[in-house]
């Protein structure tokens, strides 16, 4: 699905991510030299709006190529130049994947069904999906081979159930 997302929807997904991630850590506030500032301030800060800019960016690549990449060898120590930096993207990561299991398990009728504390941020357009068309066009190619399947099955039960019919 996030192959359908728009601009608007990743942009805002990365501020979502990137407030919710200030408040559940102090080390943030820190990193981003946002101590002292009102969670309003923070918002309209040019800091907090080119910082989830380029979360934005990493976020929407990650996401569009996680499958591609997910079974090479990526050391941290050749990825991440600094130790500092490699903490941060740990907790940022954690941070996505609780949350993802808490999508995951609202979705599904279970548990977690009061979302973390937070609210949506508005954001002007920016230009980060360039590969917008191409994501979009392979999600519908993945969603049309995904009937295609379901419609090769249903034949298959269909001339099953007409062989044991004719026994």
């Amino acid at each position: 699905m996030w192959e359908l997302s728009t601009e608007n929807e990743i942009t805002d997904c990365a501020k979502n991510i990137m407030s919710h991630l200030l408040r559940s850590n102090a080390q943030m506030y820190q990193f981003f030299d946002l101590l002292g500032l009102s969670d309003r301030d923070i918002l309209l800060s040019s800091t907090f709006n080119r910082q989830s800019a380029n979360f934005a960016i990493v976020l929407d690549f990650v996401l569009t190529n996680l499958n591609n990449e997910a079974q090479k060898d990526n050391p941290p120590k050749e990825v991440f130049q600094n130790a500092e930096g490699h903490d941060l993207w740990k907790i940022m990561i954690n941070f996505i994947i609780i949350q993802m299991r808490l999508g995951y398990e609202r979705a599904m009728g279970g548990g977690g069904q009061n979302p973390p504390p937070g609210t949506p941020i508005p954001s002007p357009r920016l230009g980060i999906c360039e590969n917008r068309f191409i994501r979009r066009e392979s999600a519908r190619q993945e969603l049309e081979g995904r009937s295609a399947s379901i419609g090769r099955q249903r034949s298959d039960k269909l001339m099953l159930t007409e062989n044991l019919n004719k026994i």
